[in-house]
């Protein structure tokens, strides 16, 4: 029996070997890159919460909550999401004192507690607090002093 020559090729037994160990070899890269792509995504929704988290502080701030014994609500919209707020006071207010002197201060301040809640688009609701210094001057600032 003669053999015959080979023209210099892979078989196919050979080509699917090789096939399957690349196979394997990519598998793993593959999930490397699935997890940075929802990591990713992670991160872009954390950076979107952030940004309306800052929003609704700077919100909070340009409002002007009154000296209160109790709770008040708020509502307001940023964008699609609908944001309730509470301001509950967590000390009553008092005149403030200069540190130094223990002199009667020119601001009446009260500490209140905010609390946040966010309802997103999907129903989806976040809720957070903050502390805040509700203060008021008691006679009128002059500049220079």
């Amino acid at each position: 029996m003669t053999r015959c020559d080979r023209a210099g090729g892979f078989t196919l037994l050979e080509a699917l070997l090789a096939l399957t160990l690349l196979a394997a070899a990519l598998l793993p890269l593959f999930a490397v890159q699935q997890a940075a792509t929802r990591a990713a995504a992670a991160v872009e929704r954390a950076q979107a919460r952030a940004e309306l988290d800052r929003a609704i502080l700077a919100r909070l701030r340009s409002v002007n909550l009154p000296f209160k014994d109790k709770a008040i609500d708020g509502e307001f919209r940023i964008g699609s999401d609908r944001i309730f707020w509470r301001a509950e006071p967590v000390l009553p207010a008092r005149r403030a004192s200069a540190a130094e002197t223990g002199q009667a201060g020119r601001f009446r301040v009260q500490l209140v507690r905010i609390t946040v809640s966010i309802m997103g688009q999907a129903g989806q609701r976040r809720t957070w607090q903050v502390d805040h210094v509700v203060w008021v001057p008691l006679s009128p600032i002059r500049a220079g002093l």
